[in-house]
């Protein structure tokens, strides 16, 4: 791909296709105009896109603030519905809210200091907030200890990683199996956004960290920290 030519052509068949069904399908379908605002970025990123250092920095200034906005939108809407009108909001701005704070920083560590660090960064996080959760939601009583056990389990399996990320990366992979299943029987009779933002929370990062273990244990000397 090179140029813009290639672009404009993409979008405008895109849009030709999806008016195309807005006409003999359904109205609805015209939503689907809405990817364009992620396609065509994409599209304008790639190499062969033919674009000098000075656009690219005003691309990324733009998303940046573009994600900024959308960002305040969410934090607005949760705090309004809280503070003002005393209710909950639905899940899914608790989603938007989560998924930048997760995926900035998985990029920034990921791609700026290796899958090493990120896994194990992640990996010691996770099981912090789990103790931290198990000890102030229950305390020391037996409960307390039960849960309290999952984190412990979470920060050996990290602290495994360090000299064996192969090995720790498994455990953290199969414990983030584990909890995909355990909340398989439950999720089934929970909201969509509710059951998306339980996944995002308790088996993914799980599943990521030990992944970037994984990724990591190539059997080359590990980096000094």
């Amino acid at each position: 791909m090179t140029g813009r030519k290639p672009i404009l052509a993409i979008a405008a068949g895109w849009t030709l296709v999806v008016l195309a069904l807005g006409a003999l399908w359904r109205v609805e379908a015209l939503s689907l105009l809405l990817l364009l605002g992620l396609v065509i970025p994409a599209l304008a990123s790639l190499p062969g896109a033919n674009r000098d250092e000075r656009e690219r920095a005003l691309d990324r200034e733009a998303s940046h603030l573009a994600l900024g906005a959308v960002y305040l939108l969410a934090v607005g809407v949760v705090i309004h519905a809280l503070l003002v009108r005393g209710t909950h909001p639905d899940p899914r701005w608790y989603l938007v809210l989560a998924l930048p704070l997760l995926v900035r920083p998985l990029v920034t560590v990921g791609r700026g200091r290796g899958p090493r660090i990120l896994g194990l960064g992640l990996g010691t996080a996770i099981g912090i907030l789990w103790l931290a959760f198990a000890l102030l939601g229950h305390g020391l009583g037996t409960a307390g200890l039960i849960e309290s056990a999952v984190g412990g389990a979470i920060l050996l399996a990290t602290a495994l990683g360090r000299g064996w990320p192969r090995a720790g990366g498994v455990l953290l992979v199969a414990l983030g199996v584990l909890f995909a299943v355990m909340l398989g029987a439950r999720l089934a009779h929970v909201p969509g956004a509710t059951a998306a933002l339980m996944v995002l929370l308790l088996p993914l990062p799980l599943l990521v960290a030990g992944g970037a273990l994984l990724v990591s244990g190539t059997g080359e000397p590990s980096p000094e920290e």
